[in-house]
């Protein structure tokens, strides 16, 4: 197999994935048009269009670096014609470059919508259709796209709806370009990674060498993209790839040397969140991050500052270990503690609807980051002074008279509990930090916490009463397993307050602070020790404890030993009782 002499169109390739596609194919003295926006240097995202073009000489390639932002229909048409005056055709074209933003509907401005749209499908189309003739000429024409398998368990679309379905708007061209194109032998193909791969993106946004060493290296992807090719133009088409399934098929079953860490095994590592997870687990890597401006989340950070690939914000990679530019809080996890912070200060950290449509997306990140403890508190005097009146309003919760309303008012309301349920079902613990009022909704989000730290200035109360209406997302459940129901019922008919001293009086809350920064220091404190346990461990005591309400002994010992043996690491075990044997 050789790419010898032929000229390949990446776009991206200054850096990451498309440069490895680029460098694979210049060691066999292949021709490259390197169409990117990165001119300038950045210290957080090292090289341009220039440097990548050094390294393609140096490895044996010819290189044409051609600045291109793809949503440019007159660049895009400049930059082909470029590349046919330079090498005298385009044989192979790449679409490498890519937006993404991993927020909910809500959450998702239009404009990112719209950028997601151009950058991702828009721009596949348009280079599609611009490169078609000389494709036609080529004698072994290919497009590749990088875009995932398309799954439409609507569990895998609901997490980000804007992203995944620009995503499959590539995966769609694969498939029906590659049934147009056929009978003139261009072969159209999609390919994606299995796990995460080492990118500037992975560094910078998304957990940096803890996520590292999760991942594989771009040169998994670059093989994978060399076999394709290589095949006949005629015979290999309309395939929606993932890397290492094309490796297996050029004879490649050892894939530990593309693995960032030596010897890390494949279930060492982090799928990508468009592969192999069932939906309820989907992570949600994410971009960046900065806090809440009416800023979008990073999603993955993929919000906020929150774009990856062609249209990337600079000031995005600002703060390495912020992972989500979330709507309603801010989100970080560091020497695997996760923070969240309520961060609507001038609303009382009321909690929006955005709030519960971004809430489990950021536990399946932090799950997916390895984060193996969470504390959750509020910015300003208060932790949280309920629901946002706008939810009551904008989503019908007042207008319900109807059969169909209050069909539609009840799918509303188990959303809201999911929401919350996300934080119990954590394979972390969840700490909460409260001062100052905890009321309504807030009361129901620190009830789904394992445990609880306040402040003697803490208030909490079942303020639903109060305004004509019952606790409805988890406080009447979950409140009589955590304090006396005789208290929970009084709270619950009268609205009366509890005071942060008599909540740790009656073993709502662990441990009583006289201010809020003795009480995040301890936090963060426990948080450390959990920090240093084994997740397995933790996870399976967590699922143990939840299993117990509502179970008998007999029937929650036996889901303990079924746990046991699930979870159990007896590597880890032994190397542990080894440690505590030689003090």
């Amino acid at each position: 197999m050789s790419l010898k002499d032929k000229v390949l169109f990446v776009t991206g390739a200054s850096r990451g994935i498309g440069l490895a596609i680029a460098l694979r194919a210049a060691a066999d003295g292949a021709k490259i048009v390197i169409a990117a926006k990165t001119v300038e240097a950045n210290s957080k995202l090292p090289g341009t269009i220039y440097t990548a073009a050094e390294e393609i000489r140096a490895r044996g390639g010819e290189a044409l670096p051609v600045p291109l932002d793809v949503r440019d229909e007159a660049q895009v048409r400049e930059a082909i014609d470029q590349a046919v005056a330079k090498f005298g055709g385009i044989d192979i074209l790449v679409n490498n470059a890519g937006a993404i933003q991993l927020t909910g509907t809500e959450a998702t401005e239009m404009k990112r919508y719209d950028l997601m749209q151009s950058v991702n499908v828009r721009a596949v189309y348009m280079l599609s259709k611009y490169a078609l003739p000389y494709l036609r000429r080529s004698e072994n024409g290919h497009i590749l796209n990088l875009s995932p398998p398309i799954n439409l368990d609507p569990g895998w679309l609901s997490h980000h709806v804007a992203y995944t379905i620009s995503k499959y708007g590539m995966s769609l061209c694969t498939l029906g370009m590659a049934k147009e194109f056929e009978a003139e032998g261009i072969a159209v193909n999609s390919l994606w990674p299995e796990t995460a791969v080492d990118t500037s993106a992975v560094r910078n946004l998304l957990g940096g060498d803890k996520t590292v060493a999760r991942s594989r290296k771009p040169e998994i992807v670059a093989d994978a993209a060399y076999w394709i090719f290589n095949q006949k133009s005629r015979e290999v088409t309309g395939n929606l790839f993932i890397d290492s399934q094309v490796l297996a098929k050029s004879g490649v079953t050892d894939l530990s040397s593309y693995s960032c860490v030596a010897g890390a095994a494949l279930s060492d590592l982090m799928p990508d969140f468009f592969i192999g997870k069932a939906p309820e687990r989907l992570p949600v890597p994410q971009i960046v991050g900065g806090a809440a401006q009416g800023q979008p989340r990073p999603a993955l950070a993929a919000a906020g500052k929150e774009r990856i690939g062609a249209d990337q914000d600079k000031a995005a990679l600002e703060g390495a270990d912020v992972i989500g530019a979330y709507q309603t809080f801010a989100l970080s996890c560091r020497n695997s503690v996760g923070m969240l912070k309520l961060n609507r200060p001038a609303q009382v950290n009321c909690l929006p609807m955005a709030f519960f449509e971004e809430l489990p997306g950021a536990i399946r990140q932090l799950e997916e980051l390895d984060c193996r403890a969470l504390i959750i508190h509020g910015q300003g005097k208060h932790f949280c002074a309920g629901i946002d009146l706008s939810v009551l309003g904008d989503e019908g919760f007042l207008k319900a008279s109807t059969l169909k309303e209050k069909e539609r008012l009840q799918a509303l309301i188990l959303r809201l509990q999911a929401a919350l349920t996300s934080l119990s079902e954590a394979k972390f613990p969840v700490l909460a930090a409260v001062d100052g009022y905890c009321l309504g909704a807030g009361l129901d989000l620190v009830s789904a916490c394992d445990f609880r730290f306040a402040t003697e200035k803490a208030q909490f109360a079942i303020e639903e009463i109060n305004v004509g209406l019952m606790a409805d997302l988890g406080t009447l459940q979950r409140l009589p397993r955590l304090m006396p129901e005789g208290l929970v019922r009084k709270m619950a008919f009268t609205g009366e307050r509890l005071s942060g001293k008599r909540a740790f009086d009656c073993g709502f809350v662990s441990e009583l602070f006289p201010d809020a920064e003795s009480m995040l220091k301890a936090a963060e404190e426990c948080a450390a020790r959990m920090a240093g346990k084994e997740s397995s461990a933790m996870a399976a005591s967590k699922q143990a404890l939840n299993f117990n309400g509502g179970h008998t002994v007999s029937d929650s010992l036996q889901e303990c030993a079924r746990l046991q043996a699930l979870y159990l690491r007896p590597e880890v075990v032994m190397e542990n009782v080894k440690r505590i044997k030689m003090r």
